[in-house]
Formats: structure tokens, C-alpha cells, sequence
């Protein structure tokens, strides 16, 4: 993976391989499968109905996993959002959460090496 570009979309990487003993194999697995977890699938499907009660479960689980990944942008978008969704979400829902797809896309992309 590239470091740069995992930096660059707002991934920790050094707070994350911490959290990982410093095993940079280990930590690169786990952010693959980051991306392979279909929790932001199941978000956007929840966002698109305004079932805001599920969209509320999959965000808190996408905020745990950003954080202890390190995957501090999205974390910090994610995060918002579960906020919003967990006190009488209003229509605001749907701008945080494309906030937040704009993070996870970015982080998602710079795992996967892409441009």
C-alpha cells in the first residue's frame, strides 16, 4: 500500500500500525478487509430508505471500525453522522451522510491503490 496516499485520505497510518504492534502485514490486511466489510453497503441502503434506526446501528459499527483502524477522516465524518441519526435525525442525516461516503470512497480508494 502506499503510505502517502493512505495519509493523504486521511488515514493514520502510524496510530494505526500502533494499534497493530507495529505489524505493518497485519495492520494492511486489516485495512483490506475494511474494505471488504459491507457495513457501508448496508448504511447507504438504510440512508436511501430513511430507515434512520438502521442506518443509526450501521454507523455506530462503521465508527468503531474507523477508529480502531485509524481511518481518522471518515471516523471524524462517521461520527457526525451516528450523532445525528441517534438524536431525532432530521433531513441534515442525508448531507452528513454524504460527507461521510465522500470519506469512506477516499479511504477506500487509497487502500486499494486506486487514483
Amino acid at each position: 500500500m502506499n503510505k502517502e496516499k493512505l495519509i493523504a485520505a486521511g488515514i493514520d497510518y502510524e496510530e494505526g500500525l500502533k494499534r497493530f504492534a507495529g505489524s505493518v502485514a497485519i495492520y494492511e490486511k486489516f485495512l483490506l478487509k475494511f474494505v471488504e466489510d459491507d457495513t457501508f453497503t448496508k448504511l447507504e441502503e438504510a440512508m436511501s430508505k430513511k430507515d434512520y434506526a438502521t442506518g443509526f446501528l450501521m454507523a455506530h459499527t462503521a465508527k468503531g471500525v474507523a477508529g480502531n483502524m485509524s481511518v481518522n477522516r471518515y471516523f471524524k465524518s462517521i461520527s457526525a453522522l451516528t450523532e445525528e441519526l441517534r438524536n431525532n435525525p432530521t433531513d441534515k442525516a442525508i448531507e452528513l451522510f454524504e460527507i461521510a461516503k465522500r470519506d469512506y470512497l477516499e479511504a477506500v480508494a487509497a487502500i486499494k491503490g486506486n487514483d
